[in-house]
């Protein structure tokens, strides 16, 4: 004889079912004691990523853009579906897991902030960090491109479609236990290191191809030889 579902459970199952595509193409996780439809849908997309429970200051990271002129690379998380709040940095590399995008994906996404705001039980904002990040990382359609194109954003919405929803996805809303102070912090001490800065920029300006390194050691060369050149008159004249 089959074990027969929770009636609860079999109602966020069908609630999930139904926001399959709009839940950010999550693999469902479902917490089998759910307050309500809302906190069920909520758990299933934390699954076990840790919460914090201490507030703690923080400060914005740049946009895409920004920081891929100072050398941070991004890939995507794979094999990922199942948490993506499951955002890390190290290196210079930030690995961020696919999330699905759709039409209705906003007001899902406002409604999950508004409950974390809501309820006093819960104190880790988890799915409002994570908009933050979101917002941080994306200030125009150029960076909403760059991580369509990397297959971290998964979607049929325009990048400016895509730009403009997160832009405004959490205004008015307080993040006071933010879950990713670790993250920023790692970020921003790449961001600012000049010596990241030195070295894309001489990637892309004179090691992009061989023309480029061939004109660089030709100069350096002819430097050289001018540089021994004076030297020897130097020594002649004395």
């Amino acid at each position: 004889m089959e074990k027969e579902e929770p009636e609860s459970n079999a109602l966020l199952l069908l609630a999930l079912k139904f926001f399959e595509v709009s839940a950010f193409g999550q693999d469902p996780q479902p917490d089998p004691e759910p307050k309500h439809l809302l906190d069920g849908i909520r758990s299933s997309l934390l699954a076990s990523y840790p919460s914090q429970d201490t507030p703690r200051y923080w400060e914005p990271i740049p946009s895409v853009t920004e920081l891929l002129q100072a050398g941070v690379k991004f890939e995507l998380r794979s094999n990922t579906w199942d948490n993506m709040l499951d955002i890390t940095f190290e290196k210079g590399v930030m690995e961020i897991p696919p999330i699905s995008i759709e039409e209705n994906a906003e007001s899902l996404f406002r409604n999950l902030i508004a409950y974390e705001q809501c309820d006093p039980s819960i104190k880790s904002c988890n799915i409002a960090s994570y908009a933050v990040i979101l917002d941080n990382l994306i200030n125009t359609s150029k960076d909403a491109d760059f991580l369509i194109q990397k297959e971290i954003i998964v979607t049929k919405l325009s990048k400016e479609d895509i730009a403009c929803l997160f832009n405004r996805l959490y205004s008015d809303t307080i993040v006071g236990y933010f879950c990713y102070v670790e993250l920023t912090k790692n970020v921003n001490a790449y961001y600012q290191d000049r010596w990241h800065r030195w070295q894309t920029i001489l990637r892309r300006d004179y090691f992009s191809n061989p023309w480029s390194i061939f004109s660089l050691a030709a100069a350096l060369l002819i430097l050289g030889f001018t540089f021994l050149q004076t030297l020897y008159s130097l020594l002649t004249y004395y």
